[in-house]
Order: structure tokens, then sequence, then C-alpha cells
């Protein structure tokens, strides 16, 4: 469930998150409670399940930077109602070129339409896809077919579809998606990598829409170490990358390294597209070179542990640095070795893309008038749409404090945030018809 907001008193709306503004009662006069709203998702940027989803703390890793009335000491009613809206969506794919990936590319191919595309069109989300890849005809380049795109023939330029597919055509090497990816970014223009059919001078940056989600997805079968400047095959040129080194050399901890500089990098390059320490705006799937799971067709969870083995002969590296970035925004990482299967993995992660365009469980508070607020009286009442009765859902004080629980919140006072726990947000998000009230006394006064 996402909430559409229908405020009965002033409000300002942000792109992925809510920010309320509350206004003080006059001496004398009276209202009801406040409410605000909730949202959904299951935060991939933070608070995330396996779905995946948009901004919020950051993932598990990544550094993170009125009542009633009377003396006036109450801010006035803001009601919202529950209503099915999705935030828009870019889906940014950076896709290995490299002499192993030929049948990876074959069923990227084959998927992206009907196992991707279909499955996002179908549930009305506002998307657009961009290719960063090298486009053609042979086996290890890709060439997307109808509907998404226009080409109908790969050996001429790709056939792109404004506002709803782009292609840089780029080469993407063994070990460089992470350090192409920035830079193409701001394209030739900014003295980056160069689109190989003259198109997008000024990157991909220049089809992103700010208001939208951005789903990162990376597919190679090798580990990242790229140099900018470049130092032979894997580096980059953009002068806004220089001694920008990373290598995850296989491992758990470099590859964490790896995840944070690219994250930080990330963000810096472009913080009104990607978000900020503090409030990211993009998850990242990972379809690498790790082991299979137990079953093979299932993916890691972003709560399983670091996978440091290969998928066998078809690998050459298990991509950690790329599994982090997926754990950090909390979404789920595929072996890139279940090609064969990838309809599964293509399905699962459109659901993700979908689930993740919701807005997260949190209540941003902006300073109400000069007013200071008294945290202590927050209170969050939950309307179910079934019409089974309120239920006032308890402060526990801490995100470490939510455990289990289905009817619990949090309040961030620094950031002026108000959180729903993890599975109290579950249930809410669900209930289609809900509402979600929320009221914070001013002027430091109790109810």
């Amino acid at each position: 469930m996402r909430m559409n907001m229908k405020y009965s008193a002033a409000a300002i709306i942000a792109a992925s998150s809510l920010s309320l503004t509350y206004a003080c009662g006059d001496s004398g006069g009276s209202g009801d409670e406040g409410s605000s709203t909730e949202s959904s998702g299951d935060g991939a940027g933070g608070n995330g399940t396996a779905g995946g989803n948009t901004g919020g703390d950051g993932g598990t890793f990544l550094n993170t930077g009125g009542g009633q009335g009377g003396d006036g000491g109450h801010c006035q009613d803001l009601l919202v109602e529950a209503d099915q809206v999705l935030l828009p969506s870019d889906i940014i794919f950076v896709i290995d070129n490299s002499g192993s990936m030929g049948e990876e590319t074959a069923s990227v191919e084959q998927n992206i339409n009907t196992n991707f595309a279909h499955i996002i069109g179908a549930s009305a989300l506002d998307y657009q896809v961009i290719m960063v890849t090298r486009h053609g005809t042979s086996n290890t380049q890709v060439c997307i077919g109808p509907p998404l795109s226009n080409s109908t023939n790969c050996s001429q330029p790709p056939g792109e579809v404004p506002g709803q597919f782009y292609h840089y055509n780029a080469q993407i090497e063994s070990h460089d998606a992470l350090c192409s990816a920035l830079d193409t970014l701001y394209g030739s223009a900014a003295g980056g990598r160069a689109d190989l059919d003259g198109n997008h001078v000024n990157g991909w940056n220049a089809v992103l829409r700010q208001e939208a989600v951005k789903v990162f997805v990376a597919i190679t079968d090798d580990g990242i170490d790229c140099h900018c400047p470049s130092t032979g095959s894997y580096g980059c040129t953009s002068p806004a990358l220089d001694l920008f080194d990373i290598d995850d050399n296989d491992n758990d901890p470099d590859g964490k390294t790896v995840a944070e500089d690219w994250d930080q990098k990330l963000m810096a390059l472009a913080p009104a597209q990607f978000g900020t320490l503090a409030d990211r705006n993009y998850v990242f799937y990972s379809i690498v070179g790790m082991q299979e799971n137990t079953n093979p067709q299932d993916p890691y969870q972003w709560y399983d542990p670091i996978v440091e083995s290969t998928c066998g002969t078809a690998c050459v590296a298990p991509g950690t640095g790329y599994q982090w970035l997926s754990m950090g925004t909390q979404v789920l990482r595929f072996p890139v070795s279940q090609y064969a299967s990838y309809d599964s993995v293509f399905q699962d992660m459109a659901a993700g893309v979908v689930e993740g365009a919701q807005v997260p469980c949190d209540i941003n508070i902006t300073d109400p008038q000069g007013q200071e607020l008294d945290w202590n009286t927050v209170k969050v009442v939950y309307t179910p749409g079934d019409g089974a009765g309120d239920e006032k859902f308890d402060n526990v004080g801490s995100e470490g404090a939510c455990g289990l629980t289905e009817s619990g919140f949090w309040v961030d006072e620094v950031n002026l945030v108000v959180h729903l726990c993890p599975n109290t947000c579950g249930v809410v998000t669900d209930d289609n018809d809900a509402e979600l009230n929320v009221v914070i006394d001013c002027g430091g006064i109790a109810n």
C-alpha cells in the first residue's frame, strides 16, 4: 500500500518520503487528533526486505550520515488516506561484455521483455530502462528488441524509445562495471567515456528523472578491480573520478570497502538523483559469479552472508563488492550461472522493483513554524480498512527494539522522523484501505 496524500492541513510532499508541516492551534481553539501518513515499501536503500526498496536509511552496512485544543499547544489535524500509487522507477542495467558472458547475454535478451518489462508494465508502474553495455550482434553484445526498444536491426545503433528505453553503447570489461557506470554518468561532455554511436554526450544522467527510484542491475561473472584514471583495460577517463581505485579482491572485507567507496562516490556525483548518506534513492541488484544457493534457483536474501565461493567453472569470481551493494540496499542477489532459468530471476527482480517503488514507512516531520515538538507525546493510530477498530501503536524507543512487533514505531528526534517497525510496516502496507494518524504536541505541552 502507498499513501495518496489528502490533507486537511498544509503539507509538503517529498519525492520518496513524506514531509509534514504542522500548524499550532489558536488559544481556545479545538481540534481532533492530528494525523499524518505512512507509506509502503519493503525498503531497498534502507529498511527493505528482499523485494527491494527506495531511499531509507541506506541499508545495513552503508555509512549514514493536533490534538485537543484549549491552550494552543497542540497541532492541527493532518489526515491521509491510503491508495495504491507507485513512484516512478529508472532501471539501469550494467552488463559485462567479456568473452565468458555469451550464454548469460543471450538469456538477458530473451528475458528482458517477456519476464521483466512485461511484469513491470502490467503493474502500471511508470518505468524506463537504461542499458549501459555494448550494443551489437555478437554473442557478448546486447541488443534489446521490441516492444521495449525499437531495434529491429542489431547491426544498427540502438532503437531507443524516449521515456521508455535508452541504450548507452559502451564496452563493459570483466572488472570495470562499477567504474564504467560512473564514467558514463555524465558522458563525453564531462570527459567521461563516450557512447560508441556518438549519442548521449551528456551521459545517461540526462535521461534520469529526479523523482524516480533508481534501480541498478549489474550482470557479470567476475570481480571488481578498476582504477581512475585508467591503467590498462579497466578504468575510466572522467576528471571527476581521478584517483578513484576499487578492488574487492574476491573477499568479504574488501568487497564491503568497495561498496562503501562506490556508494559515496555515486551520491557525491549526483545527490539529487541518488540521494545522500542519510537518505539514499537507489537499490542495487546483483547477478554475479557467486556459488548457487542450496536450491540453485533460489536467490540470496539481503541478510544472507557474503558468498566467497564461485559458481564452478562457469564463473571467474564471486563479485563480493556487488554483493555488498545488494546487501546494503537490502535487495536480492542471484548467481549468474543460472542463465537457463533467468525467467525466474527476472520475475523476482521485477516484483521487487514494483514493490520497491512504494514509499518506505517513514514519516518526516518539518519544523512546525518554529515551535518545539514534544517527542514524548508522539501517538500513532492505525485504522484498519476492514473496520475492525482503531489500534494504537507503541513507541518501542529504537529500531533495535522493534523485534517482531506488528504494532510498533520509533522516533529519530535528530532527523525528525517517525519510523514504523518493519513488521508493523508490513501490516499497514498490506491494507489498501487503511488510515494512519500521527499526533505530536507542539510547544512542549503533553496531552
